[in-house]
């Protein structure tokens, strides 16, 4: 388990969680033009290349994690939608 920190730009509190290090994540900086201050950015705007599991980011990174929960999908009128509108939330690790 990797304990990160959500970092909502729409709320100043920290949120720290505990997240499975399999969890796909990817670099902030490569899809922050798509994170319009939500606190994330969906499945379809991530490059799959640029996809490693949690664990293999040093703590300080700041990332974009696939959230895990079923109700975190835009579309869900069919199963492809809620793969591509799947959210995929801004974390910071904070320890490992």
């Amino acid at each position: 388990m990797i304990r990160v920190r959500y970092a909502v730009e729409f709320t100043p509190e920290d949120r720290p969680t505990t997240l499975d290090g399999s969890t796909n994540a990817v670099l902030a900086d490569t899809r922050k033009e798509y994170d319009v201050g939500q606190g994330g950015v969906t499945r379809a705007e991530v490059n799959p290349e640029d996809v490693a599991a949690l664990v293999t980011y040093p703590v300080g990174s700041e990332l974009f994690a696939e959230s895990g929960l079923s109700g975190d999908v835009l579309d869900d009128s069919t199963d492809e939608a809620a793969t591509a509108s799947r959210i995929w939330w801004r974390v910071v690790v904070v320890e490992r």
